[in-house]
């Protein structure tokens, strides 16, 4: 619901923008913009960015910590 609420003005909005020139194509741009920067400071923490995983010491492959390396079974 959330989605609907928020995106639907967004689209509206963004087309009006694009239809008024190179003016709204870069207050268009600029918003994007500042849309993704808003997102990456407040955002959520996504708990599968996979900063819980450690490098392999003898293969380099990204792997869970603990016990053996999954590519190449050396221990970690």
């Amino acid at each position: 619901m959330l989605y609907a609420l928020v995106g639907i003005p967004a689209i509206v909005v963004g087309f009006v923008l694009l239809i008024m020139g190179p003016l709204g194509w870069f207050l268009a741009a600029f918003l994007g913009i500042a849309a993704l920067v808003v997102r990456s400071v407040f955002g959520e923490d996504d708990a599968s960015d996979g900063s819980d995983r450690v490098n392999c010491p003898a293969c380099g492959s990204r792997t869970d910590p603990g016990g053996e390396c999954g590519y190449c079974g050396e221990s970690l």
